[in-house]
Parts: structure tokens; C-alpha cells; sequence
């Protein structure tokens, strides 16, 4: 699998070293190059530092669009969350490719507002359709109030469009309820920070962190794990809690990364390399007794 850069690299100049760059908002970032463009663990530095930064920049000042696009992510992330615990597949898929295209979209420089089909909820939504002209006009003649009603009862806007809810049997609003009930209970799901994916992934990297400073790692391995895992958490959801994690998430694991040799996105031992990386953490995890039994 190529090795993509969220950084762009400026070779040095005039006696000044070469250092990573980052283009946003109209203004130019800079960050320590290391050793150079191929010392992987000061890009890694940077890339942390840069994550960091960005998080302010734009807590202080969100871009048009930018709440919209995170109030999505964070309900596709309850769909991806819920869908892997409950081993619905399809959807852990679905949502899983959305959150993807949905946080590359929000690096850009200029975010485009969010088309209906990002949302989840687009899903449970019935089309719209074009009215035939004489509905058109019999729409206009009650607007102008040229048609007279019996008499009905007086109800306001949120009344009635409760009513309607209740008349309408659709698949889809059956569905759609089903789903918010399903994502109510994933917000509502209480899970101590220091028991997610999340928080042992990270614990796992300072303690190779570790061994690369006292040289029993290399840079480029460290830079390995480091990418294996991160994409291992994205693909189960940094949420998950810990305990979930057994034998059938890594069958689930292998599954997906075959699909991507299948793809032709990623060779066999692109492929494998991440399936060892993972499986040592998992007994690694075994080991510190995170887990009440190793995997096989």
C-alpha cells in the first residue's frame, strides 16, 4: 500500500533544514523535518502536533459547513459503533467507506455543504416528487384562499405532523425509528475512556515508543504499528469497548483485509503485515490481562 503524507515536505534551503508544511485556512504551517523526508518518527511528531493545532484553529473558528460535517461524522461513527457490536456487516461497511469520504472531504480547504446523501437519516426519508400541474394550481387556489373547508379540527403544526407520524406505516419510518432507538442506546452506552480501543492503542504505542527510544525498534517499524493499529481502531470504532474485542473481531479483521487484496487495493503481505501487527497487540493485551482470553 503506498505511503500517503497528510503533510507536504519542503526541502531545505539556504542553510535551513528541510520541515513539513501544512496548508490551511489561508495561512501556512510549519513543523520539524527531523532527520528528513524519510525519517518517519519526526513525521510522525509533526503530524500529532499538527492534529493538535487543528483542533484549536478550528474550535476557535469553525469553517462555513465545518458543524454540519462534524455532527454527521458523529452520528455515522454511532452507526458504525452499533453495527460492529451487534455484527451487522453490511452497515459497519457502509457506514465505515462514509466516514472515510466524509473526513477527507472536511480537510479540504473549502468545504462544500453536505449533499442529502451523507446524512444516515437520508436513508428513512421517502422521495421527493413533482405534483401534476392541476395539484399545482389546486395548491395555489388554497393559498389564495379561494376554497372553502368544512370544518376540522384545529391543530398546530407540531400536532399535526405528529399525527401524520403516527398514520404513516412506511417501511421507511418504521426503519427510521428502529435506527433512532438504536442510536439513542449507543450515546447512552457508559464506557470508562481508559477501557476503549482507543485508550489501549495508545498505551500500546507509548510502550513501543519506548523501545524505539532505547533502540530495540526501529523508526520504520514503530511507524508500521503505528499505521496498522490506527486503521485496525478506525475500522472496529476507537469506542469500542476493550472487552469486545475476541476471536470473532479478528476473524472480522482478516475478512476485511482480504476484500482489500480482492480490491486490488492492497498486495498479500501489505495485507498480512497488518493482520501480525494486530494480532501481537491482541495478545499483548491478553498479557496485561485487558482481555479475559487470547484469541486464536
Amino acid at each position: 500500500m503506498p505511503r500517503t503524507f497528510k503533510l507536504t515536505w519542503q526541502p531545505g534551503s539556504s542553510g535551513r533544514s528541510g520541515r513539513w508544511r501544512k496548508r490551511y485556512k489561508r495561512k501556512v504551517y510549519y513543523f520539524d523535518g527531523g532527520n528528513g523526508k524519510s525519517d518517519r518518527a519526526a513525521y510522525n511528531v509533526a503530524l500529532e502536533a499538527w492534529v493538535i493545532l487543528k483542533a484549536k484553529i478550528d474550535q476557535a473558528t469553525p469553517r462555513p459547513h465545518q458543524v454540519d460535517y462534524e455532527n454527521t461524522i458523529q452520528e455515522w461513527e454511532k452507526v458504525f459503533q452499533w453495527s460492529n457490536r451487534h455484527r451487522d456487516i453490511r452497515t459497519a461497511e457502509e457506514a465505515y467507506k462514509k466516514l472515510e469520504t466524509l473526513k477527507k472531504r472536511l480537510e479540504a480547504p473549502s468545504l462544500k455543504p453536505l449533499r442529502r446523501e451523507d446524512r444516515f437519516t437520508s436513508r428513512f426519508e421517502l422521495p421527493v416528487i413533482e405534483l401534476p400541474d392541476n395539484l399545482t394550481s389546486a395548491a395555489s387556489r388554497i393559498a389564495l384562499e379561494q376554497v372553502q373547508f368544512g370544518s376540522s379540527p384545529k391543530l398546530t403544526k407540531e400536532r399535526a405532523t405528529e399525527i401524520l407520524q403516527l398514520l404513516d406505516g412506511s417501511p421507511e419510518r418504521i426503519a427510521g425509528e428502529v435506527w433512532a432507538d438504536r442510536l439513542r442506546s449507543e450515546e447512552h452506552r457508559k464506557i470508562s475512556s481508559n477501557d476503549t480501543l482507543y485508550s489501549y492503542v495508545e498505551e500500546y504505542i507509548q510502550h513501543k515508543e519506548q523501545q524505539y527510544q532505547t533502540d530495540e525498534l526501529t523508526s520504520n517499524r514503530l511507524y508500521a504499528i503505528q499505521l496498522h493499529l490506527s486503521y485496525f481502531r478506525d475500522w472496529r470504532g476507537k469506542d469500542t469497548a476493550i472487552s469486545e474485542i475476541d476471536g470473532k473481531t479478528l476473524m472480522q479483521y482478516k475478512s476485511r483485509l482480504l476484500d482489500e487484496v480482492k480490491k486490488k487495493n492492497w498486495g498479500r503481505t501489505t495485507a498480512r503485515h497488518y493482520l501480525v501487527t494486530v494480532k501481537a497487540f491482541v495478545r499483548w493485551l491478553w498479557q496485561i490481562e485487558a482481555i479475559p482470553s487470547r484469541p486464536r
